[in-house]
């Protein structure tokens, strides 16, 4: 298994900041009042990724440690994982962040 990753999204410490979640298919958003990140895997025609795994990829959201990150002390970190094999495969992800 491989997870790929976006950047660290805060859900809040010590006052509400509108944290919110989505995952969806192959995709997972977190963002606040502050920033927003979107992790993707991008699956078409031309693109044949991870062919030799059994499941496709999905979205992920990954629940931080407290006091983790540099900057906040409760974080989410959107991600996609990937089912892997022992091989040579080829994963394509797409990162979407934003600071309002």
């Amino acid at each position: 298994m491989a997870y790929d990753c976006g950047f660290a999204v805060s859900r809040g410490d010590f006052r509400e900041i509108g944290f919110a979640e989505k995952v969806d298919g192959v995709s997972a958003l977190a963002s606040n009042e502050f920033c927003s990140c979107m992790v993707s895997a991008i699956v078409d025609e031309n693109v044949q990724v991870n062919e030799l795994a059994d499941k496709p990829p999905v979205g992920h959201m990954i629940t931080v440690d407290p006091n983790t990150n540099l900057l906040y002390t409760k974080t989410k970190i959107p991600a996609v994982k990937y089912h892997i094999h022992k091989g040579t495969q080829e994963i394509v992800t797409r990162v979407d962040a934003e600071v309002i």
